[in-house]
Order: structure tokens, then C-alpha cells, then sequence
């Protein structure tokens, strides 16, 4: 069995490594075998994905949803069976791109917290805009109120909402599970 760490042949069963002191893993997954000119090759055999690669899938996913959601409709207006929608791209959707853009980049880095940020970021950016669409309407009128009624959520406005949760969630998961790994 050879050592992981600084490649030494120990005895088949040893429990650390008699060069470095090491602990030897018998049912490691890694093998190392020296190669005609005495150097180690180290091969690694059906390795399992690791958490982190996977937690930086997620806030990659999340991030791709937010940047997908500022360009579908967001609100809509249907009034006489004539439809008008709105994208966020055509106003704020730049800072929700910019913030899934740093959620993309700290995904790929594994910056858990930064990651968290951003998606608290857009969270609350997203509620600024929600709230945005219904302020100027004055919901003492009763044509505010008949105007508030005809707004409509559309596909957008949801993923935006999954998109920034999931980057929250992804990041604080990342977080605990790196903490766990320490």
C-alpha cells in the first residue's frame, strides 16, 4: 500500500505511513503505483463527486434562473382582451444580471458567503421591484384599486423569486457543509 500523501511503500494493513506518519486508509480510493522510471502515479478509482462541486452546480443553476428570469415577462396587463407585459430587462434586470453574475463567479470559486449575499442581494431587489410596480397606484382610488387588480404575475416575476431563494439556500448549505468538512 502506498502512501497518499508522500507516496512511501508501506506494509498491506499498516495503519499510518511509515515516512510521514500519515494515516493509511485501506479502503481508500486512490491508488498509487510507481511507474517505470520510480516515480508515483497516483490514479484515482470510481471517485465520488464531492459536496462542493455539487453546492457550486446549485448556486451556478440558481444564478443562470435569475439571469433567465429578467428577460421573460415579469407583470402584465390585460384589459379588453389586449395583453401588455413587462420584462426587468427593459428597466432594472442589469442589477439582478450583475448579482447573478457574481453568484456565478463566487459559485465557481466556492466563496459560500459571497454567494449567500448576492442572493440576499437580489432577494431584496426583487421585493423593491415587487412593490414598485403597485406604489405609484394609489390604493385609496378606486380606479388604484381597479388598476392593482389588473396587474398580473407572470413567469418571470416566480423564477426570479425560486432564482434568488435558491441562491440563499445554495450558499448557506455550502456554508454548513464546509464547516462540517472542517
Amino acid at each position: 500500500m502506498y502512501c497518499s500523501s508522500c507516496g512511501k511503500e508501506n506494509a498491506d494493513g499498516a495503519a499510518f505511513c511509515s515516512s510521514c506518519g500519515k494515516a493509511l486508509n485501506a479502503s481508500s480510493t486512490s491508488t498509487n503505483s510507481p511507474d517505470i522510471f520510480g516515480k508515483i502515479e497516483r490514479a484515482t478509482v470510481n471517485a465520488p463527486v464531492s459536496t462542493k462541486s455539487k453546492l457550486n452546480i446549485y448556486g451556478l443553476i440558481a444564478s443562470i434562473v435569475i439571469i433567465l428570469s429578467t428577460f421573460l415577462p415579469f407583470i402584465s396587463v390585460s384589459f379588453f382582451g389586449t395583453k401588455a407585459s413587462k420584462s426587468l430587462i427593459d428597466g432594472d434586470g442589469v442589477f439582478f444580471i450583475i448579482i447573478a453574475a457574481v453568484g456565478i463567479l463566487f459559485s465557481i470559486l466556492g466563496k459560500n458567503i459571497i454567494v449567500t449575499i448576492a442572493g440576499i442581494l437580489s432577494t431584496i431587489l426583487f421585493f423593491i421591484e415587487n412593490s414598485s410596480m403597485t406604489s405609484s397606484l394609489d390604493s385609496d382610488d378606486t380606479w388604484g384599486e381597479l388598476a392593482k387588480s389588473l396587474i398580473q404575475k407572470e413567469f418571470g416575476y416566480y423564477l426570479l423569486a425560486i432564482g434568488s431563494i435558491s441562491l440563499i439556500i445554495a450558499g448557506i448549505v455550502g456554508i454548513v457543509l464546509k464547516q462540517k468538512s472542517n
